[in-house]
């Protein structure tokens, strides 16, 4: 289960830099996996979303 503690510069300075950098590797290697799940890599769907909001092909 996810922790519910808030996010600081305090808390993630006592994290240390080598933790907070395993974190930051995990979240980006989860949102890569579902982006991939979604149908294409993070790039692609970024671009769609913006091609989307923008009415350009």
């Amino acid at each position: 289960m996810a922790s519910k503690k808030t996010v600081s510069v305090a808390n993630l300075t006592a994290l240390g830099a080598e933790r907070l950098a395993t974190i930051l590797i995990e979240l980006a290697e989860e949102n890569a996996h579902q982006a991939k799940i979604d149908g294409g890599d993070a790039d692609q769907q970024h671009r769609r979303r913006r091609t989307a909001n923008s009415g350009q092909y």
